[in-house]
């Protein structure tokens, strides 16, 4: 199929499939309307009624597990390919002419040759009545509960697709360049790698009567994706002192500002029809750069493994003990049920990993859960500097010693020069405190007994030593120091957000006031930790 043309089917069932009563949000309602494409099990609406924030599903009847909730066809996946300037991106190197999903699936060929078949015929009606019979006799047998691999999560910090991306004819290698140049080709490279998904984006985002447009301004543009790279950075640095994600969000942004002077400009000059007003903006580019980091999965289906848009499941609101997974059946991706679902219930997915932490989730999604704890990981972050400030303060040794422990520590990748700062992850669960292997490391080798000038013994049992415990409590209270409240001070602000007066407090304070409550939290309880445990 060409990119960015659609064989359009609506269904034309008379059954309420969306929801949207008294929503007076225009970009809502065309969404709601666009929505209507996806085959929606009709036990299930999309609102914004009372969701756990903005647009999301609930369930209008019991649903059982396994049952199918909706399909994202394989042409309802906005990636390079389905775009306007897939043609364009390949010319340029940015894409391979890889085949799609569909063209290797002999079932999904058949899809997409009665797609092309109807679209040609134009007999829309009868293949609207016949598609929307088919998909309720389709939920009809959902009874039987198959066991199913999931081949989709939403994308994690690192998993950026892996599309390779060239840097542009002016970036080309020399051949006789030094081989720090080919490093540094090679980095840079590696951030292009969401470069083509966000120029088919803002091509469509900025194309008056792009197919995509209702999708997009509904969701790109949604309060609801508020991330902190999009904070003026005096607010930014002020309500996450501390919180160790200040160094990621500038490297995020490092890589946006270097994509869009590097890849994106160049692309828009070259193919200026491809775009509509305002496509040259950085502030729109780190915007869309936020919904991809937000709201894009991992397609795996294929040895080319890309980002895409998954509209429609990128509308479920996350929890941890969610009901709800993307899966690929036949070729194509499907939502269905992991547990029964009641009617009533808010229909769930989870956003990567189960261990992401209210740090990780204002950065990567920009929202944060708070407590009570009992139902969600929970994390702090600790600079392994802390661990060397110690022995610099606190322990006789000499400094040839101390240079000698730390200069190891920096060739096993313990380097506070890094990007993340050289940061230790301390997680909290069922009443314990478990290090992670830099945590680990760094306290082992600086405890250690060294018996010449370059051999050292390991004490594998130096954790819970009553020097490595001093360690740690020190850190933890220099790290309890650094944050832009007091773990009084949170509890006062989270106190007065669930009374009342919850509008005293504004939502970009209230997620930053959590995260900081919960590492702190973290670190209060390490300091009283009778043993401590390895990750």
């Amino acid at each position: 199929m060409d990119g960015g043309k659609r064989g359009v089917k609506r269904p034309h069932s008379q059954s309420e499939i969306i929801s949207c009563e008294d929503d007076r949000d225009m970009k809502t309602q065309a969404f709601l309307e666009w929505s209507q494409l996806f085959q929606l099990n009709p036990k299930v609406s999309v609102t914004s009624d009372g969701c756990a924030s903005g647009v999301g599903m609930r369930a209008g009847k019991e649903i059982k597990s396994g049952e199918r909730l909706f399909v994202v066809p394989n042409e309802y996946i906005l990636c390079p390919r389905s775009c306007s300037a897939f043609k364009q991106l390949a010319e340029e190197g940015l894409v391979q002419e890889f085949h799609s999903v569909s063209e290797d699936s002999t079932d999904d060929e058949d899809v997409e040759d009665d797609a092309a078949d109807d679209d040609d015929d134009g007999d829309d009606d009868d293949d609207g009545e016949d598609d929307a019979g088919a998909v309720q006799e389709a939920y009809d047998d959902e009874d039987d509960e198959d066991d199913r691999d999931s081949c989709v999560a939403h994308e994690e910090v690192g998993e950026r697709g892996s599309i390779t991306a060239s840097v542009n004819d002016s970036a080309e290698s020399d051949c006789s360049q030094s081989e720090s140049d080919t490093d540094d080709e090679d980095e840079m490279a590696d951030r292009s790698r969401w470069a083509p998904l966000l120029l088919s984006l803002l091509s469509e985002y900025t194309t008056k009567d792009s197919f995509w447009k209702p999708y997009l301004h509904r969701m790109a543009d949604s309060q609801d994706l508020d991330l902190p790279h999009r904070w003026p950075a005096c607010e930014r640095d002020s309500l996450l002192k501390g919180l160790g994600i200040l160094d990621l969000i500038r490297s995020d942004l490092e890589v946006m500002e270097w994509q869009h002077d590097a890849i994106i400009l160049p692309f828009i000059k070259k193919y200026p029809k491809l775009f509509g007003p305002g496509a040259e903006s950085l502030e729109l580019y780190k915007k869309l750069s936020c919904f991809v980091m937000a709201n894009s999965f991992t397609d795996t289906r294929s040895s080319s493994v890309q980002t895409v848009m998954v509209p429609m499941a990128d509308v479920l609101n996350h929890h941890y003990n969610h009901n709800a997974e993307l899966e690929v059946r036949d070729g194509q991706f499907e939502m269905c049920a992991i547990r029964p679902i009641h009617k009533g219930e808010e229909v769930y997915n989870t956003y990567g990993p189960t261990g992401l932490h209210d740090s990780d989730l204002l950065r990567l999604y920009g929202f944060t859960i708070g407590p009570p704890l009992d139902c969600k990981p929970c994390a702090a972050y600790l600079p392994v500097r802390l661990c060397k400030e110690y022995f610099s303060q606190n322990r006789c040794i000499s400094r040839e010693m101390l240079s000698k422990c730390w200069n190891f520590l920096c060739d096993g990748g313990v380097d506070d020069e890094s990007e993340t700062g050289g940061l230790g992850m301390i997680t909290y669960k069922d009443g314990s405190c478990r290090l992670d292997e830099a945590l680990q490391l760094t306290i082992k080798v600086l405890v250690s007994t060294w018996k010449d000038e370059s051999t050292f013994e390991v004490d594998d049992n130096a954790l819970n030593a009553r020097e490595s415990k001093k360690i740690l409590t020190w850190a933890c209270s220099e790290q309890l120091k650094s944050y832009a409240w007091s773990y009084t001070e949170c509890e006062e602000q989270l106190k007065a957000a669930n009374s009342a007066s919850r509008g005293s407090i504004d939502r970009r304070r209230l997620s930053a006031v959590r995260a900081c409550w919960e590492q702190m939290f973290v670190l209060r309880h390490l300091q009283k930790a009778k043993h401590i445990r390895c990750q």
